[in-house]
This record gives C-alpha cells, structure tokens and sequence, in this order.
C-alpha cells in the first residue's frame, strides 16, 4: 500500500511539476504535458480528462483542479485500474509563483479516489510499475520544483480502497473513507489536527472472514516532529464498531525504511454489548436493542522496530467473565459466557507469536459448550492445540437470534473434537506424534429458508476424524421431494482448514430422485416470471478439492432434462469437473459423456465433451436442449429416432448457457427411421418438384456429417431418399438467426418412353427456416436435357449410317443413286422426330 501511495505521489508530482512551471500554457498543451511527464515515470496507461487552471476561484491564491485521472496497469494487469480519482483540486500561494523560495500548496482535496492493489499467485504485484530511473527523476524534479505544503486543509472524500493478494489468499477492502488534515508542514515541529471515519471494512484470510462491514473513526491531534519524522499521539480517540479505543505513544520513521513505535491501546469502558459488535451477524441486526450483562477487559500494545525482517513486540488481551445476552423480542438468552483470549510477541519474528483462547465457553438452552486453542510458531510449523465439546439444539437458535428469513429450524448437532500436534509431524506423516480425534455429528434437521424453495431435511449425518481421514460414514438429504446419500473419506483436512491445501477424498454418491431446482435459490413472487435458465448463474469448482465421486443417479430432473441410471466417475480437480465414462438413459434414448466442466476462468467457463447418444427421440431433445431450438429447428416437427457421435466445445456464459460464437461441434448425425412434417422448407420444394410426398416424407435411412462453428451448422455431401426420389445434398448450413443456405440434387425418375430423363435437378434453398426460398438450377438442367438430346441424335444417325452402309455394301451400282435418295429421307424424318421429342421433353422440364 505504501508503494500504491507513491506511484499517486509521482504522477501528482509530475502534474504539478508542468502546472506550475507553465500556468499560462494553453490548457490542452498542459493536459498533453502532464501525461507525457507521467509516462516517463510510470509503465502503465495514464489517462486525464480534463485540467483547469484559475488566478480567481481562490483569489489570492491559485487553484487547479484535474478531472478524472486513471492509471491503468499493462500485461497482465491490463484490466487493473490501480488508482482512480474523479476530481483533484489543488490551492497553491499565487506570490509564489514570482518568487525563489519554491512553491507553497496550501490546499489538496481529492473526491472519490479508488485505489486497487493486486497481487498474482506468483507474487507480482499490480503497483511495481515505475521505471528503473524513477528514483532518479523524482530527486530532480522535487529539487527544481521545490514544493513547501502549508496546509490549511489535506481531505480525501468518499474512497475506495481494495487490497487483493491471491498469494496469501488475503484480501482488504475499505469504502467511503473520509479523511482531512491540517497543519503547517513545512515546520519541523506542527500539531497536525485531523478526522478519519470509513464504512464497510472487510478483511479475510484463507476465506475467514475476520471482519465484515465493520466502521472505524479516529480523531484527535498529533504532535509531529518533521525533522525527525516522529508523531506522538496522546488521547486519540478510535472506534471500532461501537468498541471505543483511546491511543497513547508515538511512532517514527527511520531513514532507512523502517518505523519504530511504542504505542498503547485500551478500552477502560468497553461493555460486552461492544465486543459483540465486532460479530457480524450481531452487529448487523437489531444490535441497539440487544440486552448484555458481564465483566470485559481490553487492552493491546506495539513496541520495537516494524522493518522488512522484524516485527515488533506487540500484545493483545481479551477477558470477558460472566457474561450473557439477549434480545427483547426472543424468549431466551445465551448465558455463562466466558472468554480469554491473548495474542503475545516478544519482538524479532512474527514466528514468535503465541496465541492462546482458553476458556471459550457459553450455555445455550441449558446445553454447555466449550473450547480452547492455542498456536505457537504459526509461520514455520504451526503447533496446534484446540479442542471442542458440547451440543446445540438448533431448535433454540431461532430463541436466541432474530433470523426473519428462516422458518423453521431443528435438529441437535454434537460435537467432541481434539487436537494436538505440529503441521510438519501431519506432513511427514508421523501420525503417532499428531493426535486427531473426534466426531461431528448433525441428526434429524430441517431448515425452512425463504432462500429455497422446499425444506432442507438431514435425517443423518456423521463425520468422524482420525489423523490420516476424516470419514463420513453417513449422509442423508432430502430436499423437496428431491433424496441424496453420500459416504466416504477424506485425507488431507488440517491443511485444507489452516494452509487453504487441497482437501482430497472419494465420496460415493446416490439418489432415487434429484431435482436442481430443490437445490436453487427461490424466486420472488413479486418479481416478473422469468424461464429457469434465465436464474441460473456460473457453477465454480473450487481450486483446493480433489475429489473422486462414484455416483449412481436413478432419476434426475435438470432444467426440464429428464436423465435416468445415470452412473459413472466423476473427478474434481483444479477448479474442473471431469466426467469419465458417465452413462444415462434420456430422451427416449442412452448417452455416454467424456470430459471437462472447467472453471479455472470463473468469469468464463468452458465444456469439452465427447458424447456417443444412441436412438434419442428428435422432438424430446427439440423440447428439452435450447440450443438445439436455435440450430436445428426441424428437429421439433420430426418423428423418430436418431444417434450421433459428436465432440462439442463451449464457453458458457452467466446464465449457463453456451456462448454461441464459441460453439463448436462435430460428429455424424444418423437415423434409420425419421418422418417430417409440416415443415415450409419441405412444402416448398414439393411444390417445386411437384412431389407430393415430400410434404411429409419417410426417410428410411440417412447418415448426416456436420459441424458447428461461428454460430452455424455446416453440413458435409450426404444422401437419402424419399419414395422414389433420391435427394444428394452437396452442402450446407443453418444459422442461429434461423437462415438456411443449401444445394442439393434430386435424381427424378422419369417414363422409359420419354427421350429426355428429368433427372438430377439442381435446386438451391435459401432464406429462413420459416420463409424458405427454393429454386431450380435451370441453366444446368438446360444443359443437361441439351446433351441428352444431342446424344440421343447422335445415336440415331450412327444407326441409320450403319444401315445404309450395310445396304450399299449389297446393292448394285444401279441401285445406289436410288439407295442415297431413301437415305437422305430417312435422315431429314429422324432429325425432325428427335427434335419434336426434344421440345417436348423441354416443355415438359420447364413446366415443373
């Protein structure tokens, strides 16, 4: 974060650096001249909207205001905006501008700044982005610019700071702080007043969320020696939800990087009602009314050097005794609580820190509950203790905490857990120095939430811990009228709670019947009614589970696809889900499925399938798969079977829906029996042909190659017949937006009698599926009746040649002359007979 605050300083520099040695420039050449300085310095994208220079708006001062400046990471935090500010406006002494001593900054006000921090897997930060010479640049520029701040008035209004470290799995996020301060900076010894107030800070660490929507406030005046670069702070009042904190000490920073403090916290009038406050769901409903009672103690320091290899001592105290709570409105309390908790560090090495929570303990419903645990050198090898103990009716629950959005609750869960050792000795396997014991045990519950449509019922379930495994003997669910058993174990559960490791296991899975939407958040009444995907979101496969599933599904309803003895393996992995040899019984047929559900994109997830479905029926997979309604519309008026072979790749978008323009499939789509009716396409070339049984027609047998890509399926050269016709697609698509585009040829038998054979006709179809234009390809047919007619011809006179020849070969030479007159007749008579059955025959094309 301090790097963060130095790259802003550095374009603020920079800006400033140009503002002030040009005020007079015109104001588009100062915009360019204030990126280009910020550029120098900075490998990232620097943008700025608009700049304003004014002698008057704080008369006799000058004021200069920036509008919406962006810095904008490069690579692979392109899409990081690292810092953001809507406006700057900034007060600067007009005398001196004329004079030698350097620049007086009387005023900085910046509204609605953002600042995003980011930290890769790999640990490469989004804020390492100055260039190898800034260090150089800065000393020149602060030199020649010479910047005095007498600040009247530092404020920062309503901002946004978020810290995500995916290495650490850490993140941080603070909205709408406000933060002013003033005092005279260029002295070496100054009071500096200010206020701090921010809304909405959430921390969380390995996915616990240490704290959530929490307020924090701070005021009061600090004694800053500049020269030595040490404040002291006495009486500073803080807050912490409603915890109230004073802060006495001071803290220094050292010239070479490091800080050294001694400072003190302490709550002398903190109630138990403050300390529930920093519980989230407490905090958050109807806190003001809750009733408490009992004895609390907090206090905490920090002392020593903060440098990059050591850590301070620091120490931190919790005690509460005898402590309960209630709200009004509920008939019962949680009473006998009584916790302390301690964190201590002598200095040196965060490895040196001891924490230690014994007793925790409350009473709920006359049912006790307790806990301890203690961590030694959490850094190298944490050395764990931590037990837990007792039983909660959650019956009672409901009794103790408003929950408006739950029904009804009940079940009693019993817990016995203990565990004692170091994570290397589980590591290294050495179980006989790690001990793990314990069971978890949850019978006969049922949630009623406004969340799910029907009742959670978990008639049993077990969970039973030993160092190597935890078992799950047993696990019963019925949601609706939807049922799931499940049994099996895992290994590797203490690094998956602590270290964030994979948790790995085989769990053997079964249900009679599973329905999704049991499963789905319930819609609101109130709202519009909206189709079932349309609700749907992204499913993420976590990054840290490597699990084996063996299921067997009797009967599944998913968003109207009904599958039944669906079977297989499936395998989660790396933020996928792996489906090996997955078998299943579905619309009217079987289908088998290879491959990935991947989710390592969570904005953009992807399928890889290979899928084998035998005898599936067309209408059920029009009605049942969407995407199917889009590409291939004549499955909805077709009866029959079909089977196909086929490979398929997808990204799917938030609605879990295939991304269309990156679909893309292939395979052979075949059929030994299929009937279309009612389709325009169809009745259309009937027409055209002036076959009448291709309105509805049989098709005994046909096998289709196809292909889907770029929102299209394109078909390779197939066959098949329709009664007495043989129809020859050469190729083809149909498109998303329902277009049609094919050329094919239909072998039309034609009477032995007739010198001209209709057959082959070239038609092209064309436009949409419900507006279909079909054509014939005359010039061809032209050209193919032409050549016919020309062939027959051709056969004829070779016969008559052949005849006279042979008779001249037998007449005398009288006879000749005679024989050559007959001849030339008999020629003529064919040519005009051949012709007359050539028009005919054309006639006869044309009008079809």
């Amino acid at each position: 974060m301090k790097k963060v605050l130095l790259i802003t300083g550095i374009v603020i520099v920079a800006i400033f650096a140009v503002l002030l040695t040009a005020p007079l420039l015109f104001k588009d050449e100062i915009k360019q001249l204030v990126l280009n300085e910020a550029n120098k310095q900075l490998n990232a994208t620097i943008e700025l909207e608009d700049v304003n220079i004014s002698f008057i708006r704080s008369f006799p001062n000058a004021s200069i205001k920036l509008e919406n400046l962006l810095i904008v990471g490069k690579d692979e935090f392109a899409k990081d905006t690292l810092v953001s500010v809507q406006g700057a406006y900034i007060v600067v002494d007009i005398k001196s501008f004329f004079g030698d001593t350097g620049y007086i900054v009387k005023k900085i006000e910046l509204t609605k700044p953002n600042v995003y921090a980011h930290v890769l897997p790999n640990g490469k930060a989004n804020w390492d982005i100055t260039k190898p010479d800034t260090a150089a640049v800065e000393k020149t520029d602060t030199a020649q610019t010479n910047f005095k701040l007498s600040l009247k008035k530092f404020e920062i209004s309503n901002a946004h700071i978020r810290y995500n470290d995916e290495q650490a799995n850490m993140s941080f996020a603070i909205n709408d702080l406000n933060h002013t301060l003033s005092g005279d900076l260029t002295a070496e010894s100054t009071v500096l007043a200010t206020t701090n107030s921010l809304k909405g800070m959430t921390f969380r660490m390995q996915n616990v969320p240490y704290l959530n929507n929490a307020e924090f406030k701070l005021e009061g005046d600090i004694d800053a020696d500049l020269k030595n670069m040490k404040f002291t702070v006495k009486g500073v009042h803080t807050s912490l939800n409603a915890i109230v904190l004073n802060l006495d000490g001071w803290f220094q920073m050292l010239e070479n990087g490091g800080y050294d403090m001694d400072l003190k916290l302490g709550a002398p009038d903190t109630q138990f009602k403050d300390i529930l406050s920093l519980v989230p769901a407490i905090y958050s409903k109807d806190f003001s009314d809750i009733q408490t009672k009992g004895k609390v103690r907090l206090d905490a320091f920090a002392k020593g050097i903060y440098n990059e290899t050591t850590f301070p001592a620091f120490h931190v105290n919790l005690e509460v005794s005898d402590a309960w709570f209630k709200y009004p409105a509920l008939p019962k309390s949680v009473d006998n609580i009584n916790i302390t908790a301690k964190v201590d560090n002598p200095g040196g090495s965060l490895d040196n820190t001891k924490v230690n929570v014994a007793p925790f303990s409350f009473v709920l419903g006359g049912n006790p509950f307790s806990g301890s645990l203690s961590v030694a050198t959490p850094m190298s090898d944490p050395d764990l203790t931590f037990a837990a103990k007792g039983i909660i009716n959650l019956g009672m629950v409901k009794d103790v905490y408003p929950m408006d959005s739950i029904g009804e609750l009940s079940g009693v869960l019993d817990a016995d857990l203990s565990l004692k050792g170091k994570m290397s000795y589980y590591e290294k396997q050495q179980y006989e120095k790690f001990f793990f014991t314990g069971k978890l045990n949850l019978a006969d519950m049922i949630l009623k939430t406004t969340a799910l449509p029907n009742a959670l019922e978990i008639k049993k379930a077990s969970l039973l811990f030993n160092p190597k495994t935890v078992s799950l003997p047993a696990l019963q669910i019925k949601v609706g009228k939807s049922d799931l058993a499940a049994n099996g174990s895992l290994t590797n559960f203490i690094p998956f709670v602590l270290k964030n490791q994979t948790l790995k296991g085989t769990l053997n899975t079964s249900s009679q019947y599973l329905n999704v939407s049991d499963f789905m958040a319930a819609s609101d009444p109130a709202a519009p009614e909206a189709t079932d995907t349309s609700a749907m979101t992204v499913v993420l496969i976590p990054n840290n589970l490597n699990f084996t599933l063996n299921s067997s599904f009797k009967e599944i309803d998913y968003d109207n696809i009904k599958i039944s003895n669906a079977q297989g393996n499936l395998q989660i992995i790396d933020s996928k889900l792996i489906f090996k040899n997955l078998s299943m019984a579905a619309m009217g047929g079987t289908m088998a499925l290879n491959g990935t559900y991947n989710t390592q994109d969570a904005k953009s997830p992807d399928v890889n399938m290979n899928l084998k479905i035998n005898n599936v029926v067309f209408a059920e997979v029009y009605k049942q798969v969407a995407t199917v309604q889009k590409l291939a519309p004549i499955f909805q008026n077709t009866t029959g079977k079909f089977s196909t072979d086929m490979s398929l790749q997808t990204r799917l978008g938030d609605n879990m829906m295939p991304v269309m323009n990156t679909l893309s499939a292939k395979g052979v789509l075949s059929s030994n029996d299929l009937s279309i009716s009612n389709v325009k396409v169809m009745n259309t070339i009937a027409t055209v042909l002036r076959k009448d049984e291709f309105k509805n027609p049989h098709i005994n047998k046909v096998a289709i190659p196809f292909e889907v890509k770029n929102g299209r399926v394109y078909t390779s050269p197939f066959s098949f017949a329709v009664a007495d016709t043989k129809i020859n697609v050469d190729n083809g698509s149909t498109g998303i937006d329902q277009t049609i585009d094919y050329t094919l040829h239909a072998d039309v038998p034609t009477p032995e009698a007739s010198v001209v054979k209709l057959n082959k006709l070239g038609l092209k179809i064309g436009g949409t599926f419900s507006s279909p234009k079909v054509s014939l390809q005359t010039k061809e047919l032209v050209n193919e009746a032409v050549n016919t007619l020309k062939t027959k011809a051709n056969e004829k006179l070779g016969e008559v040649k052949t005849a006279a020849k042979e008779q001249l070969n037998e007449a005398t030479e009288n006879a000749k002359e005679e024989l050559k007159e007959n001849v030339g007749n008999e020629l003529k008579q064919a040519g005009k007979d051949l012709k007359e059955s050539g028009k005919d025959a054309l006639k006869g094309l044309f009008k079809r």
